[in-house]
């Protein structure tokens, strides 16, 4: 045996030889997993990439489809509305808003629809120390054709609004409506309770609202101390 070579059987060649399996093996199983999370990783990547072009293809097509069958919308045009001896409301309206257009009244699904709200409702504050107030408010269109007409007090012109509140009350909830108060207050300011070219609420508006909710804030604080 040559004395310059160590022998095969050196424990510590086998320890070495053991050792390097150990780091070889370890560094293997390392990969495999890293590769496993990257591969996870990209399958989840391109899936998502996959739903954006699916979803980029179908607006595209369906925005092909409105614009070939679609009527264009008609172009508002400004009306000056009297609703004092001297003063006058402007808004941006694509007819005459004299000439309301009567709203169908809910259907049976938009009624059950509403009293599962309420019923979910009743059943999640039922445990908690909570006065639930539902409030309404008006639809510019029904506010705008009363103001159009002149008319001294509000009438109600969209059926969905006052059988909504008859719904709300039957389940016994604090149920307001706002659109009698919001009239009162435009007519009597000879304010507009909506944008010149928007459907929400103007600066005016939004502080009648607000006035009214802290009304509302205060009689519930009464009647939770009478009681």
């Amino acid at each position: 045996m040559d004395a310059g070579r160590p022998s095969e059987t050196c424990p510590f060649r086998g320890a070495e030889r053991t050792r390097i399996l150990t780091r070889s093996q370890g560094k293997a199983s390392s990969n495999s997993h890293w590769f496993r999370e990257i591969s996870s990783s990209f399958r989840v990547v391109t899936s998502l990439i996959n739903y954006y072009d699916d979803w980029r293809r179908t607006t595209f097509i369906q925005t092909l489809l409105r614009k070939s069958t679609t009527v264009p919308k008609p172009v508002d045009r400004l009306w000056h509305l009297k609703v004092a001896d001297t003063k006058e409301i402007g808004v941006y309206w694509p007819h005459d808003p004299a000439r309301y257009r009567l709203a169908p009244p809910l259907n049976r699904e938009q009624r059950a629809t509403f009293r599962f709200f309420l019923q979910k409702l009743r059943s999640s504050v039922a445990n908690r120390p909570w006065r639930v107030s539902i409030v309404f408010i008006p639809d510019n269109e029904e506010m705008l054709a009363n103001l159009a007409q002149l008319s001294p007090f509000l009438r109600n012109l969209d059926p969905r609004r006052v059988e909504a509140l008859k719904i709300c009350k039957a389940h016994e909830f604090a149920c307001h409506d706002l659109t009698p108060y919001l009239y009162k207050h435009s007519v009597g300011e000879g304010q507009s309770p909506y944008l010149l070219h928007d459907r929400h609420f103007s600066r005016f508006g939004n502080q009648i609202v607000a006035a009214h909710y802290a009304s509302l804030a205060k009689q519930n604080s009464r009647s939770a101390q009478l009681n």
